[in-house]
C-alpha cells in the first residue's frame, strides 16, 4: 500500500464498514464488501477526480459492490428447501425485485433537478446526516431534511408514473 492509501484506509475503513453493515445487516458480508471496496479503490485511485469527499467516493464504490452482491445473490439458487430458508432473508425473487427497484430509483435520481439530486445522493448513497448536508449547502438541517423528503417524493411520483 502507498502511504497515502494507508492513511485513507485507516481513516475511512470504519465509516465504509458501518455504511455497508446498515445495508447488509451481516457483519461478515459487510467486512467482505468493505475489503473489496478498498481493493477496488486502490486499483482506481488514479481515477479519483476529487470532486467530492474521499468518504463519499469510497461509499459510492461500496454501494455499487453491494448492488453487485444483491444481483449475484439473486442469481444463486440454494440446495436447501424453501422451508429451511431464514424468514428474514429475501428470496431470490425478492432480491431481484429489490435490485431492479434500486436501479430504477438510481436512474430516476439522476433526473432530479439540483439541489434535490445532490441532497438525495448525499443522504442515501453517502449516508450523510441532515446536519452535514445542511452545512455543505450553507443551509439549515431542516432545509436538508425537507429537500430530501421532496426529492424522495419526486422519485416516488416518477416511479408511479412509470408503472
Amino acid at each position: 500500500m502507498t502511504p497515502d492509501f494507508e492513511a485513507i484506509y485507516r481513516l475511512y475503513f470504519t465509516s465504509v464498514y458501518h455504511f455497508l453493515l446498515r445495508r447488509t445487516k451481516d457483519p461478515d458480508l459487510a467486512d467482505e464488501i468493505t475489503s473489496l471496496t478498498f481493493f477496488k479503490a486502490l486499483e482506481s485511485l488514479d481515477s479519483y477526480r476529487g470532486d467530492g469527499s474521499i468518504d463519499g467516493w469510497l461509499k459510492q464504490i461500496a454501494y455499487r459492490l453491494f448492488l453487485d452482491h444483491l444481483s449475484r445473490s439473486a442469481k444463486t439458487v440454494s440446495d436447501e428447501p424453501l422451508e429451511q430458508w431464514p424468514s428474514d432473508e429475501p428470496s431470490p425473487e425478492e432480491a431481484v425485485i429489490e435490485q431492479e427497484a434500486l436501479q430504477t430509483i438510481e436512474q430516476t435520481m439522476y433526473t432530479l433537478p439540483s439541489p434535490y439530486r445532490e441532497v438525495f445522493q448525499l443522504r442515501v448513497i453517502q449516508d450523510k446526516s441532515y446536519q452535514d448536508i445542511g452545512r455543505l449547502f450553507h443551509k439549515s438541517e431542516n432545509w436538508a431534511c425537507v429537500t430530501f423528503h421532496r426529492a424522495k417524493r419526486m422519485i416516488q411520483n416518477q416511479m408511479e408514473e412509470k408503472s
